[in-house]
């Protein structure tokens, strides 16, 4: 039987850990690709939003480490995707993508968190998973605000530094 983080509160934080961990992980990729190929403006802004998903990564572990967490492999979660649903996904980036085509992306990725988080606070039945699954929902929210935020005090500002790539790479057939 698979570790169910509707009913455990050590569960809860073990997968809460790996969103946010992977959520941070993923958002530094992209932006060092960003910054690599000269798209310096969205690389700026996938920085700070890694900043902020290391922060929750911290504030999620000061509440884990009060458990003994699970020892989950990656094949022992159940996410409602095919990756934790705050991790922006490989294949929806493109390192020539505007600002407000990553922040669209990372949109989209903040209120899959909160939904995540917000379907265990509505269904578990254990007060502690509900109570702590309806905070990292509202965290989440928060999220979702301050990156709509930026999508308007960035909206129609392309960056000065985006180029046309005179020399793409090409996917082998």
């Amino acid at each position: 039987m698979k570790p169910n983080p509707y009913t455990d509160v050590a569960t809860f934080l073990a997968y809460s850990l790996v969103i946010e961990q992977e959520a941070a992980e993923r958002l530094g990729e992209l932006a060092d690709s960003m910054e690599v190929h000269h798209h310096h403006q969205a690389a700026q802004l996938l920085f700070k939003l890694q900043f902020y998903s290391e922060q929750h990564v911290n504030e999620v572990g000061e509440i884990a480490n009060q458990y003994v967490l699970p020892e989950l492999r990656p094949w022992d979660y159940q996410w409602p995707g095919q990756e934790p649903p705050e991790t922006l996904a490989y294949a929806d980036f493109n390192y020539q993508m505007s600002v407000q085509q990553v922040l669209q992306l990372a949109r989209k990725v903040e209120t899959s968190a909160a939904g995540f988080y917000q379907e265990i606070a509505d269904n578990s039945h254990q007060e502690q998973v509900k109570l702590l699954a309806a905070s990292f929902a509202a965290e989440e929210w928060e999220h979702v605000a301050a990156v709509e935020k930026l999508m308007a005090e960035n909206s129609g500002v392309e960056p000065a530094d985006q180029q046309v790539d005179w020399d793409p790479p090409v996917m082998p057939e």
